[in-house]
């Protein structure tokens, strides 16, 4: 970002950053969040435990489609600036992953979540909103597409 602005300060560029909160997508590798609970899940032996660290938290998720259709928004409207893309919607990463398990039919499996330190990572959406732009929470549609790749890949 930083150099970004450099390049346009000494070029006279206008410039719009996005930042982008978390997302995912079915295509994603198994090291981002959901695609590898995904695994871990579909992994649990049958009537088994999940112990699962790190997810005391809570994040902000977009899919894909999302995020390409705010920055086409940006574009219309000419957006020069700094502006967060995010719901602003926080999902506890824990149910997050409950929500997977119900996807993949696996309410045979055990979660044990681990008492850890949170974190949190959800987008400060206002300054998107008062552009007239306000992203959804579509987390379950995430986790029922993921879940539909993930059955028929």
């Amino acid at each position: 970002e930083e150099w970004c602005r450099a390049y346009a300060r000494e070029f006279s560029i206008p410039l719009c950053v996005g930042r982008i909160f978390s997302f995912s997508d079915a295509h994603q590798p198994e090291f981002y969040f959901i695609p590898a609970m995904f695994k871990r899940v579909m992994r649990t032996p049958k009537s088994g435990t999940l112990e699962i660290f790190g997810v005391q938290g809570k994040r902000d998720f977009l899919r894909v489609p999302q995020i390409c259709s705010c920055i086409a928004d940006l574009y219309k409207k000419r957006y020069l600036g700094v502006v967060n893309i995010g719901t602003g919607v926080e999902n506890a990463l824990s149910g997050i992953v409950s929500k997977i398990a119900i996807a993949m039919g696996r309410e045979d499996i055990e979660l044990k979540i681990a008492n850890d330190a949170p974190s949190f990572l959800v987008a400060d959406s206002r300054r998107l909103e008062s552009l007239g732009i306000k992203l959804e929470n579509e987390i379950d549609i995430l986790i029922h597409d993921m879940a539909t790749h993930y059955k028929n890949p």
